[in-house]
């Protein structure tokens, strides 16, 4: 992808991750932690993550999403591990996030394991995680 920079740009990636790879972040990891700092204190009441689903290509969406700030859980998103495979698609992920004013946040992911139904799912490994935007939900 083009940096974590790409994460707040407000461009969409294209769903064939391959043509495109300027907007696409991946990790291929059991969990991940992304921080955020506001430039300054932000009114927040969720968070949306823009992701890829292509099961075809080991990417899934995140089996957990958690919302922190200073250690302290203020949101949570837990995704359904697919019992069959799903054709390649966008995934927008809302997480309601407990309403205040934020300067810093760490936003953690845990992958999905590969399911017993996936060809990889032998070799003990997660699946890839694809994040193109992480976008404030501002409260009213």
């Amino acid at each position: 992808g083009s940096g974590m920079s790409g994460l707040t740009d407000q461009i969409k990636g294209d769903l064939n991750f391959a043509a495109d790879k300027t907007q696409w972040m991946g990790w291929q990891t059991d969990s991940l932690d992304i921080q955020i700092a506001f430039a300054e204190a932000t009114m927040l009441d969720g968070l949306t993550l823009s992701l890829l689903e292509n099961h075809g290509a080991w990417i899934f969406i995140p089996q957990s999403v958690q919302v922190f700030q200073g250690g302290r859980l203020l949101g949570a998103y837990t995704y359904s591990v697919p019992e069959a495979a799903k054709p390649a698609r966008f995934q927008f992920v809302d997480i309601p996030v407990e309403p205040g004013t934020y300067k810093e946040l760490t936003v953690r992911l845990h992958a999905t394991p590969l399911p017993t139904w996936h060809p990889g799912a032998d070799q003990d490994q997660a699946g890839w995680m694809f994040i193109d935007e992480l976008i404030p939900l501002l409260k009213n």
